[in-house]
């Protein structure tokens, strides 16, 4: 007779964390990342207890039965446009079994609760292993939307075999609320249908429109994030009469245009700037979201494509369609 052993599901609680919790989340970044992580303040607990008593700042931990803290996700809430971002998200991969269903059943109740005064969470998870998009699209419920490419190359991981020098993000949402559903005209061109594909899973209704709308106002450029820790600045831009200078260039350089403007798609095309992602909004037009990428940055991204992991089905079709229509411009 064979014998079959199942192993023990251990038992886990997420929960607020508190300002006792700051030397176990310490504990934790070590852990997963060494002293190799972006944010180095986050390595003092006296910054992580400033973070916790941030407004508008939540931090969840996952304890195990030992009451030993094994994950961590921090969300920030954006009141202009009623939307989460996640951020200090991580995991400790460890040899005991975790009751995955209890995890996902407490997350759907912190989902529920978010609803309340949200309807949209963002994430930006590593394509540096396939774990955190997993967990992600399993307990979160979360759908890709974009990439960022060429991310970070600092960090790494301890208890994680990655692939690839450069780490490139994968952009994820969680629809909170799932019943609002809303209508979007996209322009018609090659990019289009990489576009729609990025709406896929959404539950929108999409339309394409053949007409080139007129832009009468002036172009407006608003700085509206920056990280110097991740060399990152994004600029919203608005309108299309006029010319516009290039800002200083950063490592990574992102332009959100609305989705439907063809006009400054075009201008932002001709300047290498190229579509990675998108980005919902609930009360104003969506926005396409476009990064400046040098010729050789795209042939490293496209030649390292091997070592870019992806989780979801979707996520490889959006990759893979995008290297094809970026190969086809560069032609």
């Amino acid at each position: 007779m064979i014998s079959l052993t199942i192993p023990y599901k251990q038992k886990c609680i997420i929960r607020m964390m508190n300002q006792r919790d700051a030397l176990s989340f310490t504990k934790l970044l070590y852990s997963v990342y060494g002293k190799t992580y972006t944010y180095k303040d986050f390595y003092q607990p006296d910054k992580y207890i400033n973070l916790i008593n941030s407004k508008n700042v939540l931090c969840y931990g996952c304890f195990n039965e030992d009451n030993e803290l094994i994950g961590h996700t921090a969300l920030r809430y954006n009141k202009k446009d009623c939307s989460y971002y996640s951020f200090l998200s991580m995991k400790k991969w460890t040899k005991k079994h975790i009751d995955r269903d209890l995890e996902k059943k407490q997350w759907k109740a912190i989902i529920n609760q978010l609803s309340s005064n949200a309807s949209l969470l963002y994430q930006n998870t590593t394509t540096s292993h396939l774990l955190a998009q997993k967990y992600a699209s399993t307990h979160l419920l979360s759908n890709p939307i974009g990439f960022i490419f060429n991310y970070t190359n600092r960090e790494s991981y301890k208890s994680i075999k990655t692939s690839g020098r450069f780490m490139h993000s994968l952009i994820q949402i969680t629809q909170l609320k799932k019943e609002q559903a809303k209508k979007v005209t996209l322009f018609d061109n090659w990019w289009t249908n990489w576009i729609k594909l990025c709406y896929s899973g959404m539950g929108f209704e999409i339309e394409v429109s053949n007409q080139n709308n007129s832009i009468k106002k002036e172009l407006i450029i608003e700085k509206t994030y920056e990280d110097n820790k991740l060399e990152m600045v994004e600029y919203t831009l608005k309108g299309g009469v006029g010319n516009f200078f290039l800002p200083e260039r950063t490592k990574t350089t992102l332009f959100k245009i609305p989705i439907n403007n063809l006009k400054l798609f075009n201008k932002l095309t001709k300047l290498n700037f190229i579509p990675v992602g998108i980005k919902i909004n609930l009360y104003k037009n969506d926005e396409l979201v476009l990064q400046l990428l040098t010729k050789n940055e795209i042939k490293e991204i496209i030649k390292r494509a091997d070592s870019i992991a992806l989780y979801s089905t979707k996520a490889k079709q959006m990759l893979r369609l995008w290297i094809h229509l970026v190969l086809n411009s560069m032609h």
